[in-house]
């Protein structure tokens, strides 16, 4: 069907510019100037029934003309407002302490709702609610603005920042960017983990299935099946190897478990003499041997001598007993 040309042709405040192709319906699009400049796009339907019939702007004019006349009530902007007042100058509601209680005020042009109103406009969605750009700063023209609920998350006071080949963002963007929990960089970062493992350390993905050779399962049931640590296929898949060069490479076989019960317990009471001279003072720990990260672990290199340790996180001291006493890429005991 061919579309009547639209060029030239006025509809409310919009001005119909030239044809900008066509939407997924097949239906015709135009380029619209409206009267206060802005240039929109829109449907045939849309400007002959007229359900468009401006950029907005005059929803907009008209809204605050309503507001102004009628004090805005009933609208989701009045309520914003309201509370945002509320929150400045009330210290007996919830959150004073976090606005006024701090400092935080509102200006004085913003003490009149279609002033605030006029700065602000309408809310765009349901999703959006009112933020500060600077946190520390009062509730003005230029600081305040409508954003989302992540954008808000990631501008509030308590948000952590990783900056990574000259990229700052909070650890919940940089946990969406990786396609990972944002729990998992956070312990990483609190267990003093550099920023480059924090963000490059691959996730491990549970119940995740390995194909090689024809043959689907688990990599707990690869490592018994090859008689290879599991830690070690796990670890060789983090550093990229190949399921060929993964599976086939021969490894230090499955860590046996002692059934001496003497050694159970003579191991048992080396870790309490640690644990005792800790709280005395007479042992301090020390960040990681390996990585310097501050979450440490006691290694014995030898049970006998329950005093002399080494420091290291869980992650090394886990390798430390896949690799029997040594860790890749690092030195050996």
């Amino acid at each position: 069907m061919i579309s009547a040309n639209l060029v030239g042709n006025r509809f409310g405040l919009l001005t119909v510019v030239e044809r900008a192709g066509s939407n997924p319906r097949g239906r015709a699009l135009w380029l619209c100037l409206c009267d206060c400049g802005i240039t929109i796009t829109v449907h045939t339907t849309a400007l002959k029934r007229a359900t468009t019939k401006s950029c907005g702007c005059w929803r907009r004019e008209r809204m605050i003309q309503r507001n102004t006349t009628h004090g805005g009530r009933y609208t989701p902007e009045y309520h914003t407002w309201r509370g945002m007042i509320e929150r400045c100058t009330q210290p007996g509601i919830n959150g004073y302490e976090n606005y006024g209680g701090r400092g935080i005020a509102v200006c004085e042009h913003w003490r009149k709702f279609e002033r605030f109103l006029a700065d602000v406009g309408l809310r765009p969605s349901p999703d959006h609610t009112l933020g500060r750009i600077d946190v520390n700063r009062n509730y003005e023209p230029g600081n305040a603005h409508w954003e989302t609920q992540e954008e808000q998350a990631n501008n509030r006071r308590n948000s952590r920042f990783l900056t990574y080949r000259k990229r700052t963002l909070t650890i919940t963007q940089w946990a969406r960017l990786l396609q990972c929990g944002a729990d998992t960089l956070s312990k990483r970062f609190d267990a003093g983990w550099p920023i480059h493992r924090i963000l490059k350390t691959p996730v491990r993905v549970k119940n995740r299935l390995w194909t090689w050779n024809g043959k689907t399962q688990s990599l707990t049931a690869w490592a018994r099946d090859l008689d290879i640590n599991r830690g070690s296929l796990a670890e060789r898949i983090a550093n990229g190897w190949s399921m060929k060069r993964t599976f086939e490479t021969k490894g230090l076989g499955r860590i046996p478990k002692s059934n001496s019960r003497a050694e159970l317990v003579f191991k048992m009471h080396a870790r309490r003499i640690v644990a005792r001279a800790l709280g005395s003072g007479k042992l301090v720990k020390q960040p990681c041997y390996y990585c310097g990260a501050r979450s440490v672990e006691a290694h014995h290199t030898d049970y006998s001598r329950p005093l002399e340790v080494v420091w290291i996180c869980s992650l090394h001291h886990h390798q430390l007993h896949i690799y029997g006493g040594r860790v890749p890429g690092g030195s050996e005991e």
